[in-house]
């Protein structure tokens, strides 16, 4: 693990290399499609490789190798319950996976199966199979209650019944419960009648009557060797016949995606973008610098004075060019008066009357440009190019400004849009005429 959290450091570093403020690595490891950068999530690449030995063991595939057998031998001798499903389901139900054990083939084939989401909440009701669960699976992990050790190494089975008629659960009398936890079994009993203790939906079900009335108490060791546990089984998310696990080459693939979707990540909130709109933008004809500019101004992560005078108070707010504004975002690219009397022309010449700064602003922030017409006249290129193109330019010249002294004035910045322009124009007709 040790390894990959330095591998993790290694690609968080090279992306964030002269970045200010950096990309979190949740974002980075989320899907292009959903606005991330789409680099695979090592931790999560690794459960997915392992899970080609997990998957022989969950489901009967007609193409499974030899080793199957034996890594489901060998996963059986780290279980503290004889029913495999059990263990696999059930992680109370292990018993090498406590913290700081090593990381095994074993502890990671678990892990593994622990990263697939489950919801037993709307399982069918099966009060034989609930016998078999150790206890600490049946509580709530919402709960506060803490479950005595000797009741953490027993199933349900040792404190709770099948009545046949009515088929659901009971406590076992106290005169009947085991002597070596009957104290511990009457004090859990006592929790549960107080409320104190929570346990799951799919228990609590079964310690409600029903009309069924179809098992003999002297038919259940029978019935529970030939269980399957298929009403928990159905609360995976995911299923042998699901498309993308059917064929061998597809699993790694598919089941790092579901890992990665599934975990719960911080990311920055934006404007709602669409699917398509995040796979139209990085499909666009544009350069590192261009395309890097408008994702760090969708995210607000760009470099403004007043978010560095939020860093260290030291630090004056004001903006560099003008010098009496504090420059927020907005105004390092809009409302400085230089980059102001620039958008105006910009508007002017080469887009259709009546667009406003808002619509502009509000066009790159959610990457719809619908709203905004060029002037066919003046490029064949999209508005979308044009707007990108206008905001990276505004970026480069303020930090030669900033850096090298370059003078920072409007027809400066309209002359270098124009430039960019036309390259980015001549680039698109050379590529095209490829085809």
């Amino acid at each position: 693990m040790e390894f990959l959290r330095n591998i993790r450091s290694i690609i968080t570093a090279f992306v964030n290399t002269n970045i200010t403020p950096s990309i979190s690595w949740d974002l980075m490891v989320t899907d292009k499609s959903k606005g991330g950068l789409g680099i695979i999530d090592v931790f999560a690449q690794q459960k997915a490789l392992y899970y080609r030995w997990l998957d022989p063991i969950l489901f009967s595939r007609v193409q499974s190798t030899s080793i199957a057998n034996y890594i489901r031998l060998h996963v059986q001798n780290h279980l503290l319950s004889p029913v495999l499903d059990i263990g696999l389901l059930f992680p109370t139900a292990r018993s090498s996976l406590s913290v700081g054990t090593p990381i095994s083939t074993i502890t990671m084939i678990f892990r593994t199966m622990d990263a697939i989401p489950r919801d037993f909440s709307h399982g069918t009701r099966n009060p034989i199979e609930c016998l078999l669960l150790p206890i600490p699976a049946i509580i709530a992990s919402t709960s506060s209650y803490k479950l005595s050790t000797k009741l953490k190494s027993a199933v349900v089975g040792d404190i709770f019944e099948l009545q046949a008629t009515g088929f659901f659960l009971t406590p076992i009398p106290a005169d009947r419960l085991p002597r070596l936890i009957k104290f511990v079994a009457q004090k859990f009993h006592n929790a549960l009648a107080r409320a104190d203790c929570l346990l799951h939906p799919f228990f609590r079900v079964c310690l409600d009557p029903s009309p069924i009335d179809l098992y003999n108490q002297d038919d259940r060791p029978e019935i529970q060797a030939a269980l399957n546990f298929a009403s928990f089984r159905k609360g995976l998310h995911i299923k042998s016949t699901d498309p993308p696990f059917l064929e061998l080459h597809g699993r790694t693939k598919a089941f790092r995606q579901m890992v990665v979707d599934s975990t719960t990540r911080k990311l920055p909130k934006t404007e709602a973008i669409s699917s398509s709109s995040w796979l139209q933008f990085w499909a666009l004809f544009l350069n590192h610098s261009q395309r890097n500019v408008l994702y760090r101004f969708i995210y607000n992560k760009i470099p403004t004075k007043l978010l560095r005078h939020q860093f260290n108070a030291s630090n004056d707010p004001r903006c560099s060019i003008c010098l009496t504004v504090v420059e927020s975002t907005a105004h390092f690219f809009f409302y400085c008066e230089v980059k102001e009397s620039f958008w105006e022309r910009l508007i002017l010449e080469y887009l259709w009357p009546g667009t406003t700064f808002w619509v502009i602003i509000n066009a790159l922030s959610t990457l719809n440009f619908h709203a905004i017409e060029v002037l066919p006249q003046k490029t064949s290129l999209p508005s979308s190019l044009v707007l990108i193109v206008a905001v990276a330019e505004i970026w480069r010249l303020h930090w030669k400004f900033i850096f090298d002294d370059v003078p920072f004035t409007s027809d400066t910045l309209f002359l270098a849009f124009q430039r960019s322009l036309l390259k980015l124009q001549a680039e698109e007709s050379l590529s095209s005429s490829r085809y």
